[in-house]
């Protein structure tokens, strides 16, 4: 398969994380204000949209076709390691460098802060990464036949979204914290939870029901 053809089939992966970098751009921000104890204008619904846009772009397009091209013969564990370590390697410094201009930090860099950074960040992807598959998983072993196949790939998406959100909810915190500087107190990890939720939910449900339409 020649260059062209590979780029053709892959190029749909883009719109998808086109479509919901811009609609959930008013919602990173309030979330990274929230977690960062900071007010939240309208006016800033959009700032650090090219940071984030260069970050999120190639980081979800690279999450829809690892989707869709991790190995078969991988286990959830592998599956989930493998797509946010794809997605980690490209996220990881973009996503510090827009949290910054987000938050206005103008302290200098730490080796040890960047490196926190980072692996809360990595956990962060990993576990997410790993509810989404098994709630997946878990839907695909106890289907129905009464559930069109549309419905079942947009419930399974949004519900493991919920559900890593959730989970990985304290990691996130703490990335984006120690990406800032301040001190966290851990009675603070939920922080920001439920617009994070509502990110990624609605999201990768408005990716999912991109992608499906695409594949029709």
């Amino acid at each position: 398969m020649d260059i062209f053809n590979i780029f053709k089939r892959d190029i749909k992966y883009v719109l998808p994380s086109l479509v919901e970098v811009v609609a959930t751009q008013p919602l990173d921000v309030l979330k990274t204000k929230i977690q960062t104890r900071q007010p939240f204008f309208l006016r800033d619904s959009f700032r650090g949209l090219p940071y984030r846009a260069m970050g999120f772009l190639p980081v979800r397009t690279a999450f829809w076709w690892a989707q869709h091209n991790t190995p078969t013969k991988y286990n959830l564990f592998q599956k989930a390691l493998f797509i946010s370590g794809i997605q980690a390697a490209i996220d990881i410094p973009i996503d510090y460098f827009k949290i910054r201009h987000i938050n206005r930090v103008q302290t200098p860099h730490t080796l040890t802060q960047v490196a926190k950074v980072a692996a809360f960040h990595s956990m962060r992807n990993y576990m997410f990464c790993y509810s989404l598959l098994y709630t997946r998983y878990f839907f695909n072993k106890y289907k129905t036949p009464n559930i069109h196949p549309y419905y079942y790939h947009i419930g399974s998406m949004m519900t493991g979204c919920f559900l890593g959100s959730t989970i990985s909810q304290p990691l996130d915190v703490l990335k984006t914290r120690f990406t800032c500087d301040p001190k966290t107190p851990l009675r603070l990890s939920m922080r920001g939870l439920i617009p994070r939720m509502m990110i990624t939910t609605i999201g990768l449900g408005i990716g999912q029901v991109v992608l499906l339409n695409l594949n029709l």
